[in-house]
């Protein structure tokens, strides 16, 4: 089966399985913040601004950078790979703890 490539790193993205992927066990708040961020639909300021839930001059991140994407969510707080979110290691349970509780 070919490897799947992310826009934001070289590393494969999950391949499909009939198996949960890593982190399954985790609770839901944080699984579910996990799988956003490992899909890049999360509910990021710019995301909820492109989905018309928020207004488009309001997209600032609350650590100031100019914009909150899903790429920034996951080097805002502590730096988290594409490989972290696969492998649902502590660095990445850490992250989507913290988005969690605040998107």
């Amino acid at each position: 089966m070919r490897s799947v490539e992310t826009e934001t790193s070289n590393s494969p993205a999950l391949q499909p399985s009939e198996h949960l992927a890593p982190g399954c066990k985790l609770q839901w708040p944080i699984w579910k913040s996990l799988n956003r961020l490992r899909t890049q639909v999360g509910r990021c300021k710019n995301n909820l601004a492109k989905w018309g839930f928020l207004d488009p001059s309001l997209t600032q991140c609350q650590c100031g950078a100019a914009t909150q994407d899903m790429r920034h969510l996951l080097n805002c707080t502590t730096t988290c790979t594409f490989r972290d979110l696969c492998e649902a290691n502590d660095r990445a349970v850490r992250v989507a703890k913290y988005w969690s509780e605040k998107i």
